[in-house]
């Protein structure tokens, strides 16, 4: 069963997400954490999670999953080589962190990612658009592996020509 709902962006995000910065960001002061996913772009619908990226020097890795799990984030798996997934659920309200190392390209890639949607308003619809798309096909998978595939397969080409776009736009770092 599906356990997200499509909602309307909530001014809330944008707060909420400074909150658990600063939590975040007194365990681990020399972080780099950055708000990325739907909640990140002002008016973009979504499923309403709160998406924080953190990243440390390849050394701290180990030492910030051990911190990020103290401070109530469930361990969710390695996704790659020095990127893992966290999540957890506060006053009802569910966040996903992503931990890496800085400099590690899906860190820049989703920093990136956003930043061309908040400027960029006709992808940010057909991007929207996607999201209804996937999130209605969504509603009859039951497994988690399954729903996986199946947003990356219908998301993926979507981000590739956005930071296509965003790496060739003359304010891309």
């Amino acid at each position: 069963m599906l356990h997200y709902q499509f909602k309307p962006y909530q001014n809330t995000y944008s707060e909420l997400f400074n909150q658990e910065k600063e939590i975040i960001k007194q365990k681990l002061p020399n972080a780099q954490i950055e708000h990325i996913g739907s909640t990140s772009v002002p008016n973009l619908s979504g499923k309403g999670i709160i998406d924080i990226y953190v990243a440390v020097g390849k050394d701290k890795i180990k030492e910030a999953k051990k911190i990020i799990e103290k401070l109530d984030y469930q361990f969710d798996g390695k996704r790659e080589e020095n990127r893992f997934f966290f999540d957890k659920i506060k006053n009802k309200q569910k966040y996903h962190l992503h931990l890496t190392h800085t400099g590690h390209q899906d860190f820049i890639n989703c920093v990136l990612f956003r930043d061309f949607l908040r400027t960029h308003q006709e992808y940010f619809k057909e991007y929207e658009e996607l999201k209804k798309q996937i999130f209605a096909k969504m509603k009859d998978i039951k497994t988690k592996a399954e729903r996986r595939k199946i947003h990356s397969a219908m998301k993926d080409p979507f981000i590739a020509k956005i930071l296509r776009l965003a790496k060739n736009s003359p304010l891309a770092c």
